[in-house]
């Protein structure tokens, strides 16, 4: 038992009273699965963001290379 400065840790050391805690079974302790709603909302917070890095990327790519296609044409504007 930790003893600390709090008022409750006080109360409890000067009236003596001590915290046990156990647990008690029969057999193999059993199995923790994960939920399909933990993984579903793991999923898509991790997904969402992975989609939307993706596109971004796509995007950028794709305005690059059609601005160079432009800029690199031997197109000449007519107002020059």
């Amino acid at each position: 038992m930790s003893t600390s400065l709090y008022p409750s840790t006080q109360l409890l050391m000067t009236n003596a009273f001590c915290y046990r805690t156990m647990s008690v079974g029969m057999g193999p302790a059993p199995e923790d699965d994960i939920s399909i709603t933990v993984i579903l909302v793991i999923a898509v917070g991790l997904g969402i963001p992975l989609v939307l890095m993706i596109f971004s990327v796509v995007f950028v790519c794709v305005k690059t290379i059609r601005r160079k296609r432009l800029n690199s044409s031997e197109y000449t504007a007519i107002n020059e």
